[in-house]
């Protein structure tokens, strides 16, 4: 009983540092351009039929994480600390979910050991602190495969209900569930294979699941189809070595962690059989990061290329699951905790020191600043404002100050029509906002300062504002 209470009071220690670590700075940085479209897009303003439209016209991308949004802000309220509160809520759930697997497919010891990495993983905490859907694909996935193993090892309607659910609520999340999905038929297929497996009790409960899946996802079928007919897309080739690099952004920049991660999984992959918990785990985490990633990554040769660090958090729970348990393999009980206490210790540097601190150190652009900066010096709003149409979300919603966002400008034909419109309308002056990821030639600011004059201006990270009079200089 009392080993019980001990690892119950640690996970709930691991819970809390979870959720201080998430919580911490929270609007530290400002939104930038995804987090804004996506609130743009579902904020109190608009309908949750307008939200869904979006989606399926526009992002061509999966609706769940946009309708929680729009409903959680009719709830809560718009702003910056509310709509990064639910990525931040989801990404405590997944620190517990990856206990409830991480015990389910080897014992308990792995579970804690998993879900302490996970609640100080810097890339994770970064991912649940944006208002994108990322530390809710971790959590689906987690839940997914969580009942998957249920469902395999105790096959009951309960396990099999619970599967569907959470397999529909990742498919509806990112579309990269649908690569995940597929290792998850794959290992089914070789599961059912095996000798000695109750097929016809998993049948009965895996089939209606997999139908129920099937049916679900229906709806969304036609803007999937549309999707894979892009022929152009903004994300570069992937390299022949990209695992590295994202192996690196997963587990931080200090060389003695990645050293110590790369120790622990050849361990694990070097072990023998799993003699507690699931047996087949191996070729369950295999496949999950193997097909997964691969795909993306052959359908990159003749495809528009899809695989970009972020989206693979779908196979981040893999690493760290298998870290995780190479350490409880350790025969040496002290080397197993100094091993722990030194990635500890490492995660935590990473989070506050390493190149000045994850919570002190401005890494997104400042775009929170730069519409303060517009607000401060045109109090009335007497000027339009150049600018993505996203950024009404700062001057509506958040600020409560109204701004005519009027043009969008991303080339020199569309500077040039915003020229002849100033004229035309009599514009006196305007505000034009340059903000990273979107980053003009330096033609354009060229165009604008040869046919207008400068009267202010300010430069941030990431983020440019600059007051044009029509006044021509001399």
């Amino acid at each position: 009983m009392k080993g019980k209470t001990a690892k119950i009071s640690l996970l709930l220690i691991i819970l809390l540092a979870a959720v201080s670590l998430r919580l911490k700075g929270l609007t530290f940085q400002s939104l930038w351009l995804d987090e804004l479209i996506n609130l743009h897009n579902s904020s109190p303003a608009v309908s949750l039929g307008q939200t869904i439209r979006f989606c399926r016209e526009v992002e061509h991308t999966p609706p769940l994480f946009y309708i929680l949004i729009w409903v959680w802000q009719r709830i809560l309220g718009a702003g910056e600390f509310s709509a990064r509160l639910l990525p931040a809520l989801f990404g405590v759930l997944g620190v517990g979910g990856i206990y409830c697997l991480g015990r389910e497919l080897f014992s308990e010891k792995t579970g804690l050991i998993a879900s302490a990495v996970t609640a100080l993983l810097p890339f994770h905490i970064m991912y649940s602190q944006e208002v994108r859907p990322y530390s809710l694909l971790f959590l689906t996935v987690v839940l997914s495969y969580l009942f998957l193993v249920r469902l395999l090892s105790r096959p009951v309607w309960k396990n099999a209900l619970c599967y569907w659910l959470f397999t529909v609520l990742l498919l509806y999340t990112h579309y990269f569930g649908l690569f995940v999905f597929a290792a998850q038929l794959f290992f089914i297929a070789v599961f059912l294979g095996a000798a000695g497996t109750n097929r016809n009790a998993l049948l009965k409960k895996m089939l209606p699941a997999l139908l129920l899946i099937a049916l679900a996802c229906l709806p969304w079928l036609p803007t999937l189809l549309r999707m894979v007919q892009i022929d152009a897309f903004w994300i570069k080739p992937p390299a022949p070595r990209f695992f590295i690099g994202f192996f690196r952004q997963y587990i931080g920049s200090e060389p003695y962690l990645f050293a110590v991660f790369v120790f622990l999984l050849i361990g694990y992959l070097l072990s023998g059989e799993n003699r507690e918990g699931f047996a087949e785990s191996r070729l369950l985490l295999a496949s999950w990061i193997f097909i997964t990633l691969f795909i993306p990554y052959f359908r990159s040769f003749n495809h528009p290329p899809i695989l970009i660090v972020r989206y693979s958090t779908a196979v981040l729970p893999v690493i760290i699951l298998m870290a995780a348990r190479g350490l409880t393999l350790l025969p040496d009980a002290k080397f197993r905790y100094f091993l722990l206490g030194t990635v500890i210790l490492l995660l935590l540097v990473n989070l506050f020191y390493t190149r000045g601190g994850y919570y002190r150190t401005v890494t997104k652009p400042q775009w929170r600043e730069a519409a303060e900066y517009i607000i401060l010096n045109d109090p009335e709003g007497e000027y339009p404002v150049c600018a993505q149409p996203s950024f009404n979300y700062y001057f509506d919603i958040i600020f409560g100050r109204p701004r005519e966002v009027v043009w969008e400008i991303t080339n020199l034909s569309e500077a040039r029509t915003w020229h002849r419109r100033t004229a035309e309308e009599m514009i006196p002056a305007f505000w034009l906002l340059e903000v990273k990821p979107i980053a003009f030639d330096p033609e354009i600011w060229d165009f604008f300062d040869r046919r207008f004059q400068r009267v202010q201006s300010v430069e941030l990270r990431g983020a440019k504002a600059v007051l044009y009079s029509a006044d021509r200089p001399e």
